[in-house]
This record gives structure tokens, C-alpha cells and sequence, in this order.
């Protein structure tokens, strides 16, 4: 896998903005770290619910299957 970072422009609405600015400054990350965090976060859960609906349809099709 290439490791090379890429640029995202987002369009980010004023209220989102004004949000990460204060979580900024509580916890002294740079909005792009956040950024960085909260998008592993949501792959690790996507690839979860992914994983577990694979599961279950192979439990179905296992069941189902002439032996």
C-alpha cells in the first residue's frame, strides 16, 4: 500500500467549523489530526458491521446448502 498522504478539500458548514475550533483548542490537536482520527473510527466501525453481515450470510448459506 502507498503511504503517501492525499488532500481532501471538504467543504465544512460554519457551525461544523466553529465546533472543531473549539474542540481545538480544548484538546491542542490540529483539526486535521481530529480528522485523521475520526475517519479510522469510522472505518474500523464500517469494516465491522461489513465483516459481521458477511458472517451472517454465510452462516445462512451454510445452513441452507444441500449437504
Amino acid at each position: 500500500m502507498n503511504n503517501k498522504l492525499r488532500p481532501i478539500l471538504y467543504r465544512c458548514p460554519p457551525d461544523q467549523y466553529e465546533d472543531l475550533q473549539r474542540i481545538k483548542s480544548l484538546t491542542k490537536k490540529s483539526i486535521n489530526s481530529m480528522l485523521i482520527e475520526s475517519t479510522r473510527k469510522l472505518i474500523k466501525e464500517n469494516l465491522q458491521v461489513i465483516s459481521d453481515e458477511r458472517r451472517k450470510r454465510n452462516t445462512l448459506l451454510d445452513m441452507t446448502s444441500p449437504v
